[in-house]
């Protein structure tokens, strides 16, 4: 019987070893072999060239580092301080309700929702136009597509913080290490420590390590975007993935050269960032102790705590206390405005896409919004998901208290 069962446990590992083997071949194969060609292509000295002399290579690749940095560490700060929150309180269950409908829109859609906010014929200005601001006709502002990058920063922050939230969210409610951390933070509560300095110190320095490789898919897709960076990302130059999309595009044999460089740079780009996120002992110090800082802030008293009216208005701003917070304004004057946009969407929606459409012709009247429109079809997706948009914010800012 012992050998019997030698055998069968032996013939086991085999079949392990050769269904790994035979999986390896199947799809291994043909993926070395893709990366093999495409290096290939990426380490043309002529194309390399050719590329490092093109006029908007260099300030291109500037901005998509720039643009993916600044928004990675905004949807990281802005996570860190989110999940302590909601540690310290116990409302992430709450919150992980409204999490899927912000991961499952598209990066697209959520876009062009933000250029349906923010541009200067937008519905953001029309909520105050001409009372407030008196303006008459949409202002020559670049609130999108703006040299800098900020709208492209400002779409990639909203989109990512939810995912780094819901990843620190599933690892704080795992049972391995759940009843452990509240243990320990307990312990660091009864040495003397408030509840935000007690997170900081336990639970943010053990969960940091978590999120590092979250972290990094953040920082690479922000490298490599192209469909939010055609909406809302600089034209003059544009991002350094939408130059080399270009290029592959192109019918050109040069140009297509020049496009497996520039993905080959991109992806050089990705592997620094990676080891710099991983092992760099200087990058780790930042990732941790550098955000704590955020994480012991005090609790957030404004537009948290406020009470709203017997009308159900909520009262006026406290400036000075939301200064300190520039997250807690923005989500401020968002709850405020929402509630009056979402009825207004909601009557939008019940007329529908007939009588809509000429309306939102006036509301984006940019040459290029107005092809991004053609390009993604049914115009009542967009006004689901700039719904759904409204829905979530206004519910993550009255669901931290």
């Amino acid at each position: 019987m012992l050998l019997a069962n030698l055998s069968l446990t032996a013939r086991r590992r085999v079949s392990h070893r050769l269904a790994v083997i035979f999986f390896a071949l199947i799809v291994g194969v043909p993926i070395a072999w893709a990366l093999f060609a495409v290096a290939g292509q990426a380490l043309d000295s002529a194309a390399l060239h050719a590329l490092w002399q093109q006029p908007q290579a260099r300030s291109a690749l500037a901005l998509s580092v720039w643009t993916a940095l600044v928004s990675g560490v905004l949807a990281w700060l802005t996570a860190a301080r989110l999940l302590a929150i909601g540690f310290v309180h116990q409302t992430l269950m709450r919150w992980m309700q409204h999490l899927p409908a912000l991961l499952a829109t598209p990066h697209a859609a959520m876009a062009i929702a933000l250029v349906l906010w923010l541009s200067p014929s937008g519905w953001l200005l029309r909520l105050v136009s001409p009372t407030l601001t008196g303006f008459q006709s949409p202002p020559d502002w670049s609130t999108t597509q703006d040299p800098w990058g900020l709208g492209l920063i400002l779409a990639l922050w909203l989109k990512e913080v939810p995912f780094l939230l819901w990843i620190g969210a599933t690892q704080l409610r795992r049972d391995d290490i759940r009843r452990r951390w509240q243990s320990e933070y307990g312990l660091a509560q009864t040495l003397g420590y408030p509840p935000s300095a007690a997170f900081a110190r336990v639970v943010w320095p053990q969960l940091a390590l978590t999120l590092r490789w979250p972290l990094l898919a953040v920082v690479a897709y922000g490298l490599g975007v192209v469909d939010m960076a055609l909406i809302l990302g600089p034209t003059t130059p544009p991002t350094f993935a939408v130059l080399s999309w270009q290029w592959l595009g192109d019918a050109n044999v040069a140009q297509q050269a020049m496009g497996a460089v520039a993905a080959g740079v991109l992806t050089g780009c990705v592997a620094l960032m990676a080891a710099l996120i991983m092992y760099g002992r200087a990058t780790r110090w930042l990732l941790v102790r550098g955000t704590m800082a955020v994480v012991q802030w005090p609790p957030l008293t404004t537009p948290v705590s406020l009470a709203t009216s017997a009308h159900g208005v909520p009262p006026p701003l406290d400036c000075p206390r939301e200064a300190l917070c520039p997250l807690a304004w923005v989500m401020g004057c968002f709850a405020r405005c929402l509630p009056a946009v979402m009825v207004c969407a909601r009557g939008w929606q019940r007329v529908g896409s007939v009588a809509v459409s000429p309306c939102m012709a006036s509301a984006v009247d940019d040459g290029r919004v107005a092809t991004s429109w053609a390009q993604y079809g049914d115009l009542m997706e967009y006004l689901r998901a700039c719904a759904r948009i409204g829905h979530i914010l206004y519910g993550v800012v009255h669901g931290v208290a």
